[in-house]
Formats: C-alpha cells, structure tokens, sequence
C-alpha cells in the first residue's frame, strides 16, 4: 500500500518539497545526477494508507515515439515521450476510470505521472530494435536478422516490435522468436 498512499500524497507534497522535487527530477532528466527524489526523501504528510484503494491498469496503443538516450553529462539512460501524441488514449482512459469509479460510487484518481514522484510506466517495454522491411526504418528484418551483420546477428525480443500493440505482447514476442528460430535453423540445414 506504500504507492498508493505515495500517489494519493501527492497532493500533499507542498512547498519547498514540492520545488526539491521538481528541481532533481529536471536534473535526473538533463543528466546531472543519476537518482530522481524518492517518496522517502518527500517525506509525504501521513494520510490514508489506501486501504480502500482499487487500482486499474489501463492498456492501449500509443503513438510509439518514444525517443531513447543516454543523458549528456553522467550518460544515465533516460526514456521521453509526448504525452501530445497519445493525448486522446490517455483522455480515454481517464474517462474509462471515471465511468468505472462512478459504477461503484469511488472517486477516480488517473495517475498518468505516477504522481510527482514518478514517471511514466509501462509494463511491456518494447522497441528499441524496430523491425523493418527497409534497413532505413529499422535495425532487423522480419526475422529478426541484424540489418549488415545478417549471417552473424539476430534480435528475438521485444525490442523488435516496432510499436505498441494495445494487447498484452508476450504472445507476439513468442510467435515472433520462433519464426526466427525455423528461420535460422532452414538457414543452416541448406
């Protein structure tokens, strides 16, 4: 229940907490350090413990342009994307929430942020390693094979995917490794 209150005690985190909070999370992103504030270093008020907490995970597509790097100065790894772009998801599920809190006479809380002590989160991370039919667009082909380095290199994960799906993946991930697999064995038994 410790993130759960932590989300509802967002609300909470006022004043020069607030600002702390604002100025290590702006300088995690920027690379500066390498650690954003944790719920301890809040040190949020004490409140509900969310005992009468309902969590919903929401699952959907989004727009799949999230940008990976490396932070310039302590080249910590950092994930962004716009919130813009998958504007009316979110919308939808915020109003998903709501219709569902209102069913059981609840009060929503869509936490897209996580609060402001978190960041965005997935439970499916995927791309990084997009398929492509044009070496141009992506890093491998629809088998998996390393775009230059085919006869030596392949990738059979979830970084081969090339967006999100708006389902739970691992079945694709499953079905995308072992077509790779009968790939590269037809391969070596010519």
């Amino acid at each position: 229940m410790g993130l759960l209150a932590g989300l509802r005690g967002a609300n909470r985190l006022v004043g020069w907490r607030r600002q702390l909070l604002r100025a290590k999370q702006a300088t995690a992103r920027h690379g500066l350090t390498d650690r954003s504030m944790t719920p301890r270093e809040a040190k949020l008020r004490p409140g509900d413990p969310g005992g009468d907490t309902l969590a919903f995970l929401f699952i959907g597509q989004d727009a799949s342009d999230g940008q990976m790097r490396l932070t310039p100065l302590l080249r910590r790894f950092d994930v962004t994307f716009s919130k813009d772009q998958s504007r009316a998801l979110f919308d939808a599920m915020d109003a998903g929430l709501s219709e569902l809190s209102g069913a059981i006479g609840g009060t929503p809380f869509f936490s897209l942020d996580n609060g402001p002590l978190g960041q965005f989160v997935t439970a499916h991370p995927l791309g990084g390693c997009p398929m492509a039919d044009d070496p141009t667009k992506g890093a491998v082909d629809g088998y998996g094979r390393v775009y230059g380095y085919e006869d030596t290199l392949r990738v059979l994960d979830g970084s081969i995917l090339p967006s999100a799906l708006g389902a739970k993946p691992s079945k694709t991930i499953a079905a995308l490794a072992e077509r790779g697999i009968a790939q590269l064995i037809e391969e070596r038994g010519r």
